[in-house]
């Protein structure tokens, strides 16, 4: 059973997290570069301190280099705080950088009609306009975003080891059973994080964004279950459609993971992301998307666990005052290149994430889930009968908040922790697993 564990090192462990946080799209597709800010021009005139969050929370995002956060923070805050003369103009401003011409100006006219501007700021308006907006605001923004992490935390489960360390096989009217040794049963370990990311404009298309990060994690005693993952990733909006219908981006990336400093994985990703208009109901907003996926894995020690794997994703996004939430329901399906038995896998994910901002920061709830089932049967001789089908769930509660007080070394530094528990039930006991997680950590953004 060593050999077993051996020729399959680590995969359920970093597959369970790395498709079920990867489906998230967390970091492309949201990583566009900031716009400059003209609240201190036009000062705000709202009188609602809560709602006045929304405008805050879109100048937060445009400093960490967030500009689709910013995007969305700044449409709320004209339908909730519709006094503040710095949302509308920075909306426009976005428009205008998208060149979606006619919302833009639209957004200029409600600008101009609701509030008495400055000279200054009319003579940009009129700038804008008559270059068609398309004046080289880019050239404001500053070039580069970066953010440096580190955290410490705990895992019941870091090798990924089966739930019971009794394994049945064979036929059911010979059934035998297989103690595991205690190099193949769960081990417990703490660990430190550390990690690097930076983004910026690659000017090779018009509002194109590259991404490349660094992610490294180092146990106290099981080393050899050390990681090391690097990714870069560029994406690209789509100009040719009118943003004003539908907000269209195409994203590719490569990531490799290192096992105990030997390459373990290469994975590449592209992607089609989709998003309807924002929509608004009394006092929610939403939208929803269409997203379709394709990957590639390739495992340098074990090539005969290399896969490709597609998904579609129908997705919506909500937001409601101090409230907002995303959910995603969609097929997928696994191919093995060799055609290998157990390896070929259809089957669906779905999750929702919630989060609420609130007076300490804030706190979101992430739950997501896939089952799946083989087309083909594992070991037909140690596992006759078994129609395999795979159930994955994991679930995670994350606080964060501003430490402040640490203007002269960053931006913003984030202070968070999280609570995870991941579970997978597999209708042969040896790839059924479960692991609890703890991580306390900060982040600083420049």
């Amino acid at each position: 059973m060593g050999l077993l564990r051996k020729a399959y090192p680590c995969q359920l462990r970093q597959r369970s997290s790395q498709t079920l946080i990867f489906i998230f799209n967390f970091f492309l597709a949201a990583l566009i570069g900031a716009a400059p800010s003209f609240a201190q021009v036009i000062p705000a005139q709202s009188t609602d301190n809560q709602q006045s969050s929304y405008y805050e929370q879109g100048l937060s995002a445009l400093a960490a280099g967030d500009r689709q956060r910013a995007f969305r923070q700044f449409q709320l805050a004209i339908v909730h705080e519709p006094n503040n003369a710095g949302a509308w103009l920075d909306l426009a401003l976005l428009y205008c950088e998208d060149g979606a011409i006619a919302q833009a100006e639209q957004t200029f006219r409600a600008l101009e009609s609701r509030f008495p501007l400055p000279e200054a700021i009319r003579q940009m308006i009129a700038y804008q306009r008559a270059q068609g907006c398309r004046i080289p605001i880019a050239k404001l923004k500053s070039a580069l975003s970066l953010s440096a992490q580190f955290s410490a935390g705990y895992s019941s489960n870091v090798n990924a080891a089966p739930s019971t360390s009794i394994i049945r096989f064979g036929p059911l009217s010979s059934v035998s059973f297989l103690e595991l040794s205690s190099e193949s049963q769960p081990k417990e370990d703490g660990f430190i994080n550390l990690g690097f990311q930076a983004s910026g404009r690659a000017g090779l298309f018009s509002k194109d964004q590259w991404l490349t990060s660094i992610d490294l994690r180092r146990h106290n005693s099981q080393s050899p279950f050390d990681t090391t993952h690097v990714l870069v990733g560029y994406s690209i909006p789509i100009d040719a459609l009118d943003p004003s219908k539908l907000d269209l981006s195409i994203t590719g990336s490569v990531s490799n993971w290192w096992l105990n400093q030997k390459q373990y994985e290469t994975a590449q990703k592209f992607s089609v992301d989709g998003w309807s208009p924002v929509r608004r109901f009394n006092e929610l907003s939403a939208r929803w998307g269409l997203s379709a996926s394709a990957s590639q894995t390739l495992y340098q020690e074990n090539p005969s666990f290399d896969a490709q794997r597609a998904e579609f994703l129908v997705r919506g996004e909500f937001a409601r005052q101090n409230w907002s939430g995303m959910a995603f329901l969609g097929p997928m399906k696994d191919m093995a290149l060799d055609e290998r038995p157990g390896g070929n896998r259809t089957g669906a994910i779905a999750g929702v994430n919630l989060a609420n901002k609130w007076r300490f920061g804030i706190t979101q709830l992430t739950l997501a889930g896939q089952i799946q089932r083989d087309e083909r049967v594992y070991n037909a001789l140690l596992f006759p009968g078994i129609e395999r089908t795979g159930r994955r769930f994991f679930t995670t509660l994350r606080h964060e908040g501003n430490l402040g007080g640490f203007a002269a070394i960053s931006k913003e530094v984030i202070g968070f922790f999280s609570v995870g528990f991941e579970r997978n039930e597999d209708s042969i006991e040896f790839f059924s697993f479960k692991n609890q997680s703890f991580m306390i950590g900060f982040r600083g953004q420049w």
